[in-house]
């Protein structure tokens, strides 16, 4: 059966290719495929394992390109949860999206689409806190992010303002300063069939990016050679949808995409010092509870972080605690200054 739903999706990508079917019809019946491959509507694993026959046949449906003409999309809505950082609290708003029903890539653990997000038709519920969703809600860690960064903290022997104080030319994301309903977002998907159950990582994956971005704003006042970002990171809850799917969503960034260092001590050999530099400031600020790591994005716009606790605690599964190693295996030393 496997073999066969993987054969009809070379099949269509032939017809679509040869001009027999549209972009709407080919992109109408891959969706179709991939949630009958997937078991799910969001075009997820299903509860059994995640096999490598499902690996192979999502990797056969992926096309690798920039965000499509989103005028052929429909329409849906959705909830999008966003998180304040300093207040350490969950906020909601009703939205509208259309979410591309082709893949464009895929990690070791998410599958990426594309995206585009509308303020909510109803006037009543558009940018309104909501109630709490049928779907499970996060519970709070029983350790603030915050106390992980030192109360009062002081750089360079003066105290610590907000980004927003200060006017530095902060690396920003093409077309970023303009807000219009073309912006274009990024869409992650679990491929862990657990995921799909407990949410709870889609929250953390935020509240992660969140406390990075935090430690950004702290590094950049240092007034470093270069300046670096975090995107802002948010989840979406498309409730017109069986089941009510979420996703990790944040902006498409454009440009040749970059990993300088990873959870287990790699550094790239691209002679670059920069994000090197903030994973070892994330430890220093932090007075050695926390390390960020796995730095990746364009130039020096970062996402998808890994923070490491002492305690190795919290933060997910890709918190090693004191495992992770502070040089790789070879090459130059992972935070060297």
């Amino acid at each position: 059966m496997e073999d066969t739903k993987w054969r009809n999706l070379q099949a269509l990508k032939q017809l679509h290719n040869e001009g027999f079917i549209t972009m709407t019809e080919y992109r109408a019946r891959l969706k179709q495929l991939i949630d009958e491959l997937t078991g799910t509507t969001i075009s997820t694993p299903s509860r059994t394992r995640y096999s490598e026959a499902h690996r192979e046949s999502i990797d056969a449906a992926i096309v690798a390109r920039p965000p499509p003409d989103f005028r052929t999309v429909e329409e849906e809505s959705a909830i999008k949860w966003s998180y304040n950082f300093k207040k350490e609290k969950w906020s909601s708003e009703r939205i509208r999206v259309k979410l591309d029903a082709t893949p464009f890539a895929r990690g070791s653990l998410r599958v990426a689409y594309h995206m585009q997000i509308f303020p909510s038709k109803d006037p009543d519920t558009s940018g309104k806190v909501l109630p709490c969703p049928a779907s499970p809600r996060p519970r709070q860690a029983k350790r603030s992010f915050s106390e992980t960064i030192v109360a009062g903290e002081r750089v360079g022997g003066r105290s610590v303002a907000t980004i927003d104080d200060v006017n530095m030319d902060v690396p920003q994301v093409a077309g970023e300063e303009k807000e219009n309903k073309n912006k274009s977002y990024v869409a992650k998907v679990s491929l862990r069939p657990q995921d799909n159950t407990n949410r709870e990582g889609y929250f953390r994956d935020v509240e992660m990016q969140c406390l990075a971005s935090y430690i950004a704003d702290r590094f950049n006042l240092c007034n470093p050679p270069k300046l670096v970002r975090f995107l802002k990171a948010f989840v979406v809850e498309l409730e017109d949808r069986v089941g009510r799917p979420i996703c990790g969503v944040e902006q498409y960034i454009g440009g040749p995409y970059r990993k300088h260092n990873s959870n287990f001590g790699y550094v790239s050999e691209d002679e670059r010092n920069t994000p090197q530099a903030f994973s070892h400031f994330s430890w220093h600020i932090s007075s050695g509870e926390v390390m960020v790591c796995d730095l990746q994005g364009v130039s020096d716009v970062y996402t998808d972080p890994q923070v490491h606790s002492v305690s190795g605690k919290g933060f997910g599964k890709g918190n090693l605690g004191m495992k992770v190693p502070l040089r790789p295996k070879r090459g130059k030393q992972a935070f060297d200054l």
